[in-house]
């Protein structure tokens, strides 16, 4: 099933491999890029399901590379999802919040809102305008900092890594 798989990219398998990997990396590129979690395990998670469904995927590269493109806008919206009901059981919404639990909650609170300050005013403000906004304004926010759309979401990426290395210092994941 793998060779079958692999033999899409190239008849060579060196080169099939090469394009193969080639092909996991820009899927990883896609999850960060739109801010999914565990970005190498959504790109297994894609490779994984192109396997499964590869009878049903044209004999090319592109038929291939445009299934897996589908595939993990499924896959970003799967992990983006909130469940959509969700009731505590009687029981557990009547009992006091284990102290432990409530301690741990705060320090990860205090560790977000001091990363957050040490952002800076400008890119806590982006962050800000990026995630509340819903993404609705960005186009708004782009020319108020008189950025093109694609440098305002690298600037949006990078100001999210330094976020989450700064609450992987303070051992937040």
């Amino acid at each position: 099933m793998v060779d079958s798989f692999l033999s899409r990219f190239d008849p060579h398998p060196a080169e099939a491999n090469r394009k193969c990997e080639d092909l996991w990396r820009r899927l990883v590129s896609y999850f960060q890029y739109h801010f999914v979690p565990d970005p190498e395990d959504c790109a297994q998670e894609v490779f994984h399901r192109i396997i499964e469904n590869l009878s049903k995927i044209g004999p090319s590269q592109e038929d291939v590379i445009r299934f897996s493109f589908g595939v993990a806008k499924n896959i970003a919206r799967e992990r983006g999802r909130e469940p959509e009901s969700f009731e505590l059981p009687v029981e557990a919404a009547a009992k006091d919040p284990d102290p432990l639990d409530q301690a741990a909650a705060n320090e990860r609170d205090k560790a977000v809102r001091e990363c957050l300050e040490s952002l800076g005013p400008s890119d806590e403000e982006l962050v800000e305008d990026w995630y509340l906004d819903g993404r609705k304004a960005h186009a708004e926010t782009a020319a108020r900092l008189n950025l093109s759309p694609n440098a305002l979401r690298l600037r949006v990426f990078r100001v999210k890594n330094r976020f989450v290395e700064c609450l992987r210092k303070r051992g937040i994941s």
